[in-house]
This record gives C-alpha cells, structure tokens and sequence, in this order.
C-alpha cells in the first residue's frame, strides 16, 4: 500500500480530536461503535462510492457525493476529515493525466466540494488501481489503531491491548466480503436494454 495513501489521522499535527471518555472508561465500547457505526456503515460505502464515480469519470456524481457526504460527525471531526482530506488530495497534484482528479482537486480549491477524508481515499484507490478490499482494511485498521492508541489506559498491559486490537480487527474481512458484491450494483450504468 502507499505510503501516503494511509488515513493519517492519527498523526498529532492534525490535531484529531480525543474520544470523550472517562479517566477510568474503557474504551473498547467505543471503538466498536466507531468500527461499526463509522467505519463500517458510513466512511466504506462511501469510499467504494468515490472509488467507482472516479474509475467511471462521473466528475458531477463525485461532487454531489462530496456536497451529501452522510456525515453524523460534530464539527471537530468534520475539520478533521477536511484536513486530512485535502492533505491527501493535494498528493494527487502529480497525477497530471487523470483529468477527474484534477477537477475534483480544482473543485475543493474553489469552495465547491470539501475533501471528505474517505472521499478522497476511494479517488486515490481508483486513480491508483489499487485492490478496494486490502485497501478498505488498511483504512479500517489503521484508522481505529489511531484512535485506539489515543485512548488506552495506561493501566492495560501493551500484549493485551495488542490482543484486543486484534479483536477489533478481527470482524473487518467478513465486513468487507459482506460489502463488496453488492456495493457496486448501485452504481452500474442502466444496461442498454432498460434505456430503450
């Protein structure tokens, strides 16, 4: 996977905000909400979404999605998306060739879409060809492994903490099987017959 492909929202210069949890809480309850409730129902459908407007070169269908993104995030997690966002959209500068990037990079320059992080994750999937499943895990994994490392107790041993991490992973690959065969239905173009 590429290096600047991966989520970076666990990096402190982002300034993501931490989980609202109790000295004492723990966190598990969380993060598998996050996993499910985000991760999972919101952030890969509209990834796979993103993926495929840009692999079919539906720029107008990309910003509509843009402008709709179902976000259920408060305001720091949007900022937070946008940052991220736009930081790795301005990475896909270099794609010179790739004229729906480059539209949707000069659309989000102008105020005209906002560079939702899992947006611009599906674009640089499709720009790049790279595989949806093994890129919807690394976004899963290690969106919830920065989350998950902002908010472990101090008092949980590092080997338990990893055991449970990987718990929390543990559902993810079914998920995605569950997703992929029906996720692009939706977005398939009218077959010949049906437009007649």
């Amino acid at each position: 996977m590429q290096e600047w492909l991966v989520p970076t929202l666990p990096e402190e210069d982002f300034r993501l905000p931490h989980p609202t949890l109790g000295a004492q809480a723990d966190p598990r309850p969380f993060l598998e909400s996050h996993r499910d409730g985000v991760v999972i129902a919101l952030d890969w459908p509209v990834i796979l979404e993103a993926a495929e407007l840009t692999r079919l070169g539906r720029y107008r269908d990309l910003i509509e999605l843009d402008q709709n993104y179902p976000a259920r995030r408060a305001g720091q997690w949007t900022e937070a998306s946008f940052r991220v966002g736009r930081r790795q959209l301005s990475r896909l500068k270099a794609c010179r060739d790739l004229r729906l990037v480059q539209r949707y990079l000069s659309a989000v320059e102008n105020g005209q879409a906002h560079a939702w992080n899992p947006i611009v994750f599906g674009v640089a999937l499709a720009a790049f060809n790279l595989p949806y499943r093994s890129g919807l895990l690394h976004y899963a994994s290690t969106l919830l492994r920065g989350f998950a490392e902002r908010c472990r107790p101090q008092n949980v041993p590092i080997d338990d903490w990893t055991v449970w991490m990987n718990s929390l992973e543990a559902p993810l690959p079914e998920a995605v099987q569950r997703l992929l065969p029906s996720a692009f239905t939706a977005l398939e173009p009218p077959s010949r017959a049906s437009r007649s």
